[in-house]
């Protein structure tokens, strides 16, 4: 698995994701998202590896892509006045592409 291309996948979908979801705050959607893969870009990369090596499961990279959920705050979303159910929504969707994104990787 080459763990850049994964990375640049994940953002290029979360950019599309956030253009979806907020068209008007599209550039604050994508600046919390770009934060977000930033915060957790060294365990992402780290949990990506153990995952194409066979040393992490599936299910156990899930639950540990989605583990600090509860913890990520979308800053700029709030600030623009969205919806919380909406940017919850949008965490939801961006954990979830980085969880497909890297099982199809590892599936290639």
């Amino acid at each position: 698995m080459d763990t850049p291309t994964v990375l640049d996948q994940i953002k290029e979908q979360m950019v599309t994701l956030a253009i979806n979801l907020f068209n008007q705050n599209k550039e604050a959607a994508i600046a919390d998202g770009k934060a977000l893969l930033i915060k957790i870009s060294s365990d992402l990369e780290r949990w990506l590896i153990l995952l194409g090596n066979g040393d992490l499961k599936e299910k156990e990279f899930t639950w540990l892509v989605n583990s600090d959920k509860s913890l990520i705050v979308m800053e700029a979303l709030r600030t623009a006045g969205e919806n919380e159910s909406d940017i919850q929504d949008y965490v939801t969707q961006i954990l979830s592409t980085v969880v497909s994104v890297a099982i199809t990787a590892l599936s290639k």
